[in-house]
This record gives structure tokens, C-alpha cells and sequence, in this order.
């Protein structure tokens, strides 16, 4: 017990004493902190080695994917045509590649890249040939990206394009990117990156689109019917210029085919626009529109048939606004039609609408006609001349288009085949009701007509006009066509007389000149126009290369009927004080309608 408390007391004088540590003490203290800050050291200098080592291979990362995308891009014959033998002979020096290895053929040269373990000859061999054209980064197969690149380090490349067996085997592409000093213990690193490449000759299996080519013949086809237009400018009166529209219905056909199928038709109604004095365009009619879609396309969403009917939107008559030149249009609120694309053909998928395709193929078909409801079946437009600088010559009609007997139609069909690909026919099909041009003032006080006009009639008027345009692609496709309906006529002025021809041909109307003396003074009115061109057919046709009376490109392009511009002028006091009191242009522009189809073959197998 004794003992114990003699040993308390000597630690109690020692936590009293204010001498502290000893030496011996101090030196171990720090001993021990030094070698914990130098295991910190050790580790921070380690772990920055190694995240420069990470950026290092970052960059050679990147710099072999680059070289792998750029010999994806090449032509499969330059895979196959592979390295520059001549290029190789650096790379055996520095052992990366391996000849006259026992077995292997002494002419050609045949090199063989070296594995990284084992025999030095079981390497691929390497696709080399002559060849001294460049075809980075095949030839050259080695190249250095450094600072020029933007790269802190220096990188070696090389490329090799291997295979063993390249009848029954892909090419293999080997990419190696490596540099010199590395950042952890100085030593030399590389990364390699590969990839197979295969591209079969022509078909394989008519089920896939393999690298090289599709399997299925592609066709294409297009039936267009624009809508028509006849446009009015000009000025009355002396009033803020007018600016009128009629526009005549519109119908669209489309089909594709290869892999999948994708059809498409579409229709717009007639109608009719007028620009008020702010020249905000009003309209009636004319903004109803369309469209069926068929789809067989397994990731999207349209449906392998489309059915839709046309919702006219009500037509009517429109004025100018007060202080305008007084103008009205009118357009038909009963326009009809149906639109109707199916992927198959058939009684679960009618198409077109007018007929019945039972051959399960793709068809596209549309067909709209000019209504007859209220206000009436006619696009028409009237210049109000009622008070023409206090003269009153009634009023004049300057366009009319009636509705037609027959819908225009356009379609686009698949024509089957035995033992051939078959073809695609374009089709459309045209109708204008009688459309009339140019109408002389309804009431003049004492017309001077000349001799044979009649009053009420018009410069120029068109009867019965059907035209048609065809064009088919595929084999044994027959070449392009159209025509006019032999049965249309135009009925013209032509200065003396009224003439009556075919639609077919060119018009030129004679000049109607009318003096009259209405309410106090002279009246000139003029009525001439340029000469109207007739639809024209363009057709042409390319007949395919390697498949002989088979058409790959077909075109049939017709152009609108009554192609012109009419001058309508009244003057007052023309040989006094001449004033220009009605200054119009009538321009017809009715358009081009277009039967296009087109076709490649699918690639021979093998």
C-alpha cells in the first residue's frame, strides 16, 4: 500500500512540473507526424499520376474512335482493299507486324499483325495490296496527333485492316493509339479498339435491308390536280385598287413502296378571295381541306388505312368594302369529295373512292367536284359599274366557272405482276364546268355593238373540258400519256365574229370595242386579251439501265387550259378629256397537273 501511494505521488509531481516534453519525446512526436504527411504526399502523388493517366487514355480514346469513324465512312471497297503493302515495312521493323511466316504465300508479301502473347504467327493477316492512292487513315496506317490537334500529349496511330478468310469472314479493323511516356512511372502505354465490317453483295433476303442495298424494288408515285386560278386587278373608278381571287378545287395522290408502304391523298374545296381596303384578305369557300394517310410502318402511329370525306366550309358572295373599287366574288358552298390511301387494297380498305382495288396492293385516290348548293354551283366575279364617275353601265361579269358534270380525280395504284416487280400507275383526271371571260356591260343606254356580237356574251368561253395525264414506272411500263377530251370546246370573239374550235388549240381573241353615249357622255369600252395557250402535254420517261422495256422515271405534266390575261378598259370623253374610269386585268392561270412515278429494281442476289 505503501508502495502505491509513494507512486501517486511521484506522478502527481509530475503532471505539477512545468519543465515539459524531453528531447527524446519532441524528436518522436515528430517523427511520427512526418511520416503521416509523407504517406499523405505519397497518395496525393499517386492519385494525380494515375487521373493524368486517365486523361491520357481519354485522349487516345478519342483519337482511335476518330479513326474508327472514318473508316466507317469509306466505301466497302476500300475496306477490302485494305493497307499499302509498301507502308507495312516501318512496322515490321518495329515488331508490330510479322512476315514470311511459314505457310504463307512469298508473293504477295503476306504480313500478319503480331499478337501482343505467344507464337509471332498466329496473328490475323493483314489486307494489303499496291495500291498508291491515299485513303486515310488506311494509307498512310500510322500518323501523330499532338499539340497541332489540340492534344497535350503526343500520340502514335496505326491502322491495320485484317482477315483470314474474306470469302467466308468480315474485315476486321484494328485501331491502336499509344504514347511514349505515360504519367505513372514513365512508361509507355496503348489502347486498341476494333471492329467487324461486312457488307453482302446484293439481296440476301427480301425480309431485311441489309448494308448494300434494299431488297425490295421502290417505286414512288404522284397524281397532282393544282387548284386553278383566275386573278383580278386593277382599279374603278378611280377607288382603291381591287384585288380578287377564284380558286377551282385541288386533289393529290400519293404512294411509296419498298420495305414498307405509305400512301397519302388529299383534296381542297373552290373558293374565293377579295382584298378589302387595309388589303385584309377575305375569303369564302376554299379553306376546307382533306387529307387520308396509310402507314404500314411498324414505329409509327398512322393506321395501314385512312378514309375521309370532305367538310365544305359554307361559300358566299363578298363586296368591297365602301371607297373600294366595288367588286364582288362568289364561291359554292356544296363542294363534294372523298380521299381515301390504303397499304392493301380490298373490301376492308376501299379505295379509291369511285371504284375497288381487290388486288391487296398499295393505292392512293381522291376525287372532288364543284358544289351545287347555295349560292349555286358557280365561282364567278362582278364589277359593279353602276356609278362610274356618275355613268351607269350596269354591271359586267368577268369570270364564272360553273361546276362540272364529272369530279376530278387523281389517283395513284400498284399493279401487280407474276414473276416481275410490275408497275405503278399516276393517274388524273380533269373537269372544268363552262368557264366564261370577258362579259360586255348589261345596260347601256344605246350600244354601238359591232356587227355580230351579242349582248350579254363573252369574250371568250370554254365548254366540256376533260383532260387526263398517265404516267406508270416498273417493268414493261407503258410510256407517258394525255390528252384533251376531243368534245371540249372554246367559243371566242374574233373581232368580227364568234368562232367555235377545239379546246385543244391556241385562241386569240379579237379586240371588242364598244361605243355608246350613257348618261350625258361618251363611253369607250375595250375588251382585248393576249393570245390563250391550250394544255400542253410534257411527257418524258428513262428507261431503266440494266432491265431492259422497263421504265425506272415517267413524267406526264399537262398544263391548264385558257392560259391568257384579258384587258377589260372603259374611258370616258375618250376623245375630249379622255378619263380612264375602269381599268382591269383578268388573268387565267388554271394548273399544271402532274402524273409522276418512279422505280428502281432491287439488286440482283449473290
Amino acid at each position: 500500500m505503501t508502495g502505491n501511494r509513494g507512486l501517486f505521488v511521484r506522478f502527481h509531481a509530475r503532471l505539477r512540473d512545468e519543465r515539459g516534453f524531453s528531447l527524446v519525446e519532441a524528436i518522436i512526436a515528430i517523427t511520427v507526424i512526418f511520416g503521416a504527411l509523407t504517406v499523405l504526399a505519397y497518395s496525393a502523388s499517386s492519385g494525380f499520376g494515375y487521373q493524368a493517366l486517365s486523361r491520357e487514355r481519354q485522349g487516345a480514346t478519342a483519337i482511335a474512335d476518330k479513326l474508327m469513324e472514318q473508316a466507317r465512312g469509306l466505301a466497302y471497297a476500300k475496306i477490302q482493299a485494305g493497307l499499302k503493302a509498301s507502308d507495312l515495312a516501318s512496322d515490321v521493323t518495329q515488331g508490330f507486324v510479322v512476315k514470311d511466316c511459314p505457310g504463307d504465300p512469298a508473293i504477295p508479301t503476306t504480313y500478319r499483325l503480331k499478337p501482343e502473347s505467344g507464337d509471332p504467327c498466329s496473328g490475323d493477316r493483314i489486307v494489303a495490296s499496291s495500291s498508291d492512292s491515299d485513303t486515310p487513315p488506311l494509307v498512310p496506317h500510322e500518323r501523330s496527333f499532338g499539340a497541332p490537334e489540340g492534344y497535350p500529349t503526343t500520340y502514335q496511330t496505326r491502322v491495320y485492316v485484317t482477315n483470314n478468310n474474306p470469302a467466308n469472314e468480315p474485315y476486321r479493323v484494328v485501331v491502336v493509339a499509344g504514347w511514349g511516356v505515360g504519367a505513372v512511372n514513365g512508361v509507355a502505354r496503348s489502347i486498341t479498339t476494333e471492329s467487324l465490317f461486312y457488307s453482302p453483295t446484293g439481296c440476301v433476303s427480301n425480309q431485311t435491308h441489309p448494308y448494300a442495298a434494299p431488297c425490295q424494288p421502290f417505286f414512288y408515285g404522284q397524281a397532282q390536280i393544282p387548284r386553278g386560278a383566275v386573278t383580278i386587278t386593277g382599279t374603278i373608278g378611280g377607288f382603291s385598287p381591287v384585288e380578287a381571287h377564284l380558286y377551282t378545287a385541288g386533289a393529290e395522290a400519293n404512294a411509296q413502296q419498298e420495305q414498307f408502304s405509305a400512301a397519302q391523298s388529299s383534296l381542297s374545296q373552290s373558293g374565293a378571295a377579295l382584298d378589302d381596303s387595309l388589303e385584309i384578305t377575305e375569303t369564302v369557300g376554299g379553306s376546307a381541306q382533306t387529307t387520308a394517310a396509310s402507314d404500314t410502318d411498324p414505329s409509327g402511329t398512322i393506321p395501314p388505312y385512312g378514309d375521309a370525306l370532305l367538310i365544305p366550309v359554307p361559300g358566299g358572295t363578298l363586296s368591297s368594302d365602301p371607297g373600294q373599287s366595288p367588286v364582288t366574288v362568289t364561291a359554292p358552298s356544296g363542294d363534294s369529295g372523298a380521299a381515301q390511301a390504303a397499304t392493301a387494297a380490298g373490301a376492308g380498305q376501299l379505295c379509291p373512292p369511285w371504284g375497288l382495288e381487290n388486288d391487296a396492293a398499295i393505292c392512293s385516290g381522291t376525287h372532288i367536284q364543284q358544289g351545287s348548293a347555295e349560292p349555286g354551283g358557280t365561282l364567278s366575279a362582278t364589277a359593279d359599274l353602276s356609278n362610274v364617275y356618275g355613268v351607269n353601265l350596269g354591271t359586267a361579269s368577268l369570270a364564272t366557272i360553273a361546276a362540272p358534270s364529272d369530279p376530278s380525280k387523281a389517283l395513284v395504284d400498284r399493279v401487280l405482276a407474276t414473276g416481275v416487280d410490275g408497275q405503278l400507275a399516276s393517274t388524273v383526271w380533269r373537269s372544268f364546268g363552262t368557264v366564261s371571260l370577258g362579259g360586255s356591260p348589261t345596260t347601256l343606254a344605246s350600244p354601238l355593238y359591232p356587227a355580230g356580237w351579242v349582248p350579254g356574251s363573252y369574250l371568250v368561253t370554254m365548254n366540256g373540258y376533260r383532260d387526263t395525264a398517265t404516267a406508270s414506272s416498273g417493268t414493261g411500263a407503258p410510256v407517258p400519256s394525255g390528252a384533251v377530251d376531243p368534245g371540249a370546246t372554246v367559243t371566242f370573239w374574233n373581232g368580227t365574229t364568234f368562232v367555235t374550235q377545239s379546246a385543244s388549240l391556241a385562241v386569240q381573241p379579237g379586240p371588242l370595242t364598244i361605243i355608246d353615249n350613257v348618261d350625258g357622255r361618251q363611253v369607250l369600252i375595250e375588251i382585248t386579251s393576249t393570245e390563250f395557250a391550250p394544255a400542253t402535254l410534257a411527257p418524258t420517261s428513262t428507261e431503266c439501265a440494266d432491265l431492259a422495256g422497263s421504265l425506272c422515271d415517267a413524267d406526264a405534266q399537262m398544263t391548264g387550259p385558257l392560259s391568257g390575261t384579258i384587258s377589260y378598259k372603259v374611258t370616258l370623253d375618250p376623245f375630249t378629256t379622255p378619263v380612264i374610269a375602269v381599268d382591269l386585268s383578268v388573268q387565267v392561270e388554271l394548273g399544271t397537273m402532274i402524273a409522276r412515278s418512279l422505280y428502281q429494281p432491287a439488286p440482283q442476289a449473290g
